[in-house]
């Protein structure tokens, strides 16, 4: 009887040192968990099932948590564009653009604010600048720039 006793107390601590030795797994990144209350609040504004002002409101409430979270900054400023608001829209942008400086839509987006803010050296700088960080979409650029040259053409006409 002692003997099983001490087999089965030695085979419990050897399991036991076994298990502590297994490798563990990495830790996995936890993502934002401002990502899907952004994507919820852009959901519910796009479907309708939201009062916009509330929305945008909760939005804001993102960005002021987190003014690098480029998701809020990114939305802020496309709702501005939306109102009109080009300067609110250009910050939103501008500050989107900081957080995540390889994102072309946001350099785009930040383009488009500034000249409809009239301020198309501007435009074109932030497109310059843009490829100067981001050479490997340097032809996404290109194109950018041909299009605000021609809006620019058709405006002055």
């Amino acid at each position: 009887m002692k003997r099983t006793l001490i087999i089965a107390l030695a085979a419990t601590i050897l399991l036991a040192l076994a298990m502590w030795m297994l490798p563990t797994t990495p830790p996995v990144e936890v993502a934002d968990p401002d990502d899907a209350l952004v994507q919820s609040i852009v959901a519910d504004i796009e479907a309708g099932s939201a009062n916009p002002m509330e929305s945008i409101l909760k939005l804001r409430a993102v960005a002021e948590r987190n003014p690098d979270h480029r998701g809020a900054q990114l939305w802020l400023g496309k709702f501005s564009m939306m109102t009109g608001q080009w300067d609110n829209a250009v910050d939103r942008f501008q500050l989107a653009l900081d957080a995540a400086p390889a994102m072309p839509e946001t350099a785009i987006l930040l383009s488009e604010a500034l000249q409809k803010a009239n301020d198309m050296p501007g435009a074109m700088e932030a497109l310059r600048q843009f490829q100067e960080i981001n050479p490997d979409l340097a032809s996404e650029v290109e194109q950018a720039l041909e299009q605000l040259l021609e809006a620019s053409d058709s405006q002055t006409l």
